[in-house]
């Protein structure tokens, strides 16, 4: 019995530790995004390309950072969406979360999902001291750009409060304000 409890507790330490993943570096999604403390929903249509590593919207004011699991974060393991009984069905995620310090000094906690093989994200909620409660949701994900040109705000944006506050809204994100090079809003 003491060899099984002795190879037991070899395999927990050897056993590979999860890491935080970095996303590929072009993808597209339909995002839905919530605060609490505002009542406000948007949803839209993001996309992430961080070959450019530029916005065409804000300037960049800090050292680009891809659209990641932040290195500091502390795993809470795997689980499936949908049924685990067949691949068909269901969804690997890998859950991770913890704090980090804006530069403002706020402390923000989150928790996010990612998929475990291609680290893309599936939620994200964040609780950030001025702006409540935050949770946005990805799907219809897509690798790469079908139009290179969204990264150009159309000209109704340009001075659109909405576009700003759903920009404003990813920003918050983690703290990967400059992860998200454009969102544009589907809704008019």
């Amino acid at each position: 019995m003491l060899p099984i409890v002795l190879l037991f507790l070899v395999g927990l330490v050897v056993a590979p530790q999860p890491r935080p993943c970095t996303s590929p570096s072009q993808w597209e999604a339909r995002i839905i995004s919530h605060i609490n403390n505002e009542n406000i929903t948007v949803q839209g249509k993001l996309s992430y390309d961080s070959v450019a590593r530029n916005c065409s919207r804000l300037p960049l004011t800090r050292p680009w950072r891809d659209f990641s699991i932040r290195p500091d974060a502390h795993s809470y393991g795997e689980a499936y969406i949908g049924s685990s009984a067949s691949p068909s069905t269901s969804l690997l995620i890998t859950m991770w979360g913890g704090s980090y310090t804006t530069p403002s000094n706020d402390t923000v906690n989150y928790i996010g999902t990612w998929t475990y093989e291609t680290c893309l994200p599936v939620s994200h909620t964040s609780i950030h001291p001025k702006y409540g409660t935050s949770h946005e949701s990805f799907y219809d994900i897509s690798g790469g750009i079908s139009d290179p040109n969204v990264f150009i705000p159309p000209r109704e944006y340009r001075v659109s409060q909405k576009f700003m506050y759903a920009f404003n809204l990813i920003r918050i994100l983690d703290d990967q304000v400059l992860s998200i090079s454009m969102m544009r809003s589907d809704t008019s």
